[in-house]
């Protein structure tokens, strides 16, 4: 991910809408310049494309419309026009829309190429990307974050018990069960073959021992099989303040599941990284 893409990524939806209607607007502003002879139609293309790319389709919609429209206000200003001002406009309108469409459903194909085939959820490389988007929002608001990863402990042998069907069932339903029970701003990936990773964006110490403890209580009920019920190992690692890169936010969370799959099946390790004394908190 450049580290344009993961700044614009990074910053609020309000945000990004504003900005571009503000593109479009500026483009708007020098082509109805009187002195402008120059058709500024393909410039159009970027806040479009943009929108299409990082925000809603509607809001894209919207977007396209809007720079659609911007020729027709120019008429307020004395200037050659063209002869037909609607019948451009309209033209303009179903380009722009086009245009956002198709940069919408690029966006739409791009995160399905990234997510895990037998879940649906975000796979490895789309978490990697949901991260550094993170962690860029976090180091500007300041604000707290933290990492989790979920190991489902014995699936090999679960799953020789089981078959592999089953096996994938339970892959599947565990997915599902994570993202019931985290909040819609959290980001749930699969990363390995029994190996998930949550991200929790402002999430403070005492709010992701909650919520990781629910699952770490939960999850097992949800996906138990007859007289097989699985356990989970938990590393997480949370954040007061965000860390300089994507590594160094992964790094400790992996280190502290690494802890809990050592000290035993159904283990969870919690540490606080960035006090001047880490704290960490084992059950």
């Amino acid at each position: 991910m450049t580290p344009l893409g993961a700044g614009l990524a990074g910053i609020s939806r309000r945000l990004r809408t504003l900005l571009a209607f503000v593109m479009a607007a500026a483009i708007g502003a020098i082509e109805a310049w009187p002195e402008s002879r120059l058709s500024f139609v393909p410039v159009y293309a970027l806040p479009v494309a943009f929108a299409g790319w990082y925000l809603s389709r509607g809001a894209a919609i919207s977007v396209a419309a809007f720079s659609a429209a911007l020729p027709l206000l120019s008429q307020l200003i004395p200037r050659t026009t063209p002869p037909q001002p609607l019948l451009d406009g309209a033209v303009r309108l179903a380009a722009f829309s086009a245009l956002a469409a198709a940069a919408a459903a690029l966006r739409s194909a791009f995160d399905h190429a990234r997510s895990d085939e037998l879940t649906g959820i975000p796979g490895e490389r789309a978490f990697s990307y949901a991260a550094a988007a993170e962690l860029q929002r976090a180091r500007r608001y300041g604000r707290p974050l933290t990492v989790a990863y979920v190991d489902i402990d014995g699936f090999k042998e679960l799953n020789e018990r089981i078959g592999r069907a089953a096996g994938d069932a339970v892959l599947r339903s565990a997915a599902r069960s994570l993202r019931r029970m985290l909040r819609a701003s959290d980001i749930v990936a699969r990363v390995g073959d029994d190996e998930f990773a949550l991200l929790l964006p402002e999430a403070g110490f005492s709010g992701a021992q909650g919520a990781i403890e629910k699952i770490r209580t939960h999850l097992p009920r949800a996906l138990e099989r007859g007289a097989h019920a699985p356990r989970f190992s938990i590393g997480a690692a949370t954040f007061p303040a965000a860390p300089d890169t994507v590594d160094a936010m992964l790094g400790p969370a992996l280190r502290q599941l690494e802890r809990a799959k050592r000290k035993g099946p159904g283990s969870l390790e919690h540490e606080v990284v960035g006090r001047t004394r880490p704290g960490s908190e084992r059950q």
